[in-house]
């Protein structure tokens, strides 16, 4: 999560693998208002789901991922604006 004049970048955690994550689902769309803690999207390595969730309580601003997609860790899937 860094922060950038009151947008905060959502980057993929790293749960242990060392790989690629598979976006599975996503939760949110542009615009909508989260909580923290609150689910943005799944992702799957290996067999095994993790979610990722908002870090911060604002509007999600960009989703840069679709269903599908492969991920590193530390890459950016969304942003939220505070």
């Amino acid at each position: 999560m860094n922060q950038r004049g009151g947008t905060y970048n959502v980057n993929m955690p790293n749960f242990g693998n060392l790989g690629t994550y598979s976006v599975v689902e996503i939760f949110v769309q542009p615009g909508q208002v989260v909580a923290v803690e609150q689910p943005l999207l799944t992702v799957e390595a290996n067999k095994t789901s993790s979610e990722v969730s908002a870090p911060v309580q604002g509007v999600v601003g960009t989703i840069m991922v679709s269903v599908g997609d492969e991920v590193y860790s530390g890459a950016c899937v969304m942003t939220i604006n505070t």
